[in-house]
């Protein structure tokens, strides 16, 4: 897993200049990287004490670009501080305990033929 910087050291290395033009260019980004990244996970569950990534608060608070965000394409980047939530792209599943009564099954509906 890649060491996630601090704050300031995040705040010395980044690049002066906003990473991006605009707000919708910022949340689509977001939404395919940070929104799927374990290491904002604490922090979209509500969890108390949880603080978000350094980078998000240099890029959105500050107006830099992150040295850890490194140029993709001609419009985007790839987060080298990026963790994945699993092999198959979601988080891993919850163990239920014996008994317990589960509302929505994390498992495809199938139905049998007659």
């Amino acid at each position: 897993m890649p060491k996630r910087p601090t704050l300031d050291a995040a705040l010395e290395t980044a690049r002066d200049g906003a990473a991006f033009p605009n707000g919708t260019t910022w949340a689509n980004w977001a939404a395919t990287n940070c929104d799927r990244c374990l290491r904002e996970r604490p922090l979209r569950n509500g969890m108390a004490n949880a603080t978000g990534c350094p980078l998000v608060i240099v890029a959105v608070v500050h107006g830099k670009t992150p040295a850890e965000w490194v140029p993709d394409t001609e419009r985007t980047y790839r987060c080298t501080a990026f963790v994945a939530p699993g092999p198959s792209g979601r988080p891993k599943r919850i163990p239920t305990r014996r008994g317990q009564l589960v509302l929505f099954s994390d498992r495809p509906y199938r139905v049998e033929p007659e």
